[in-house]
């Protein structure tokens, strides 16, 4: 059996991972709705492939800009 390295490959490393965002650009606030089983049929086929998530947000941004004209 080989001697284990004890150099620093693997492992966390001061400075290493991606950098934290900007506080005003993390998404941290959670919102849930209840949907029929019609209205998220409507709702999937519209995103169409697009994951729901992803475009629920873009809805709802969008909504949000029109309103602030």
């Amino acid at each position: 059996m080989a001697a284990q390295s004890k150099g620093k490959v693997g492992g966390m490393r001061p400075g290493a991972g991606r950098k934290p965002k900007p506080v005003d650009e993390k998404q941290s606030r959670d919102v849930s709705i209840a949907l029929t089983e019609a209205e998220y049929e409507a709702l999937r086929q519209a995103a169409d492939g697009m994951p729901l998530g992803t475009f629920t947000r873009r809805i709802v941004l969008r909504s949000l800009a029109q309103r602030r004209k």
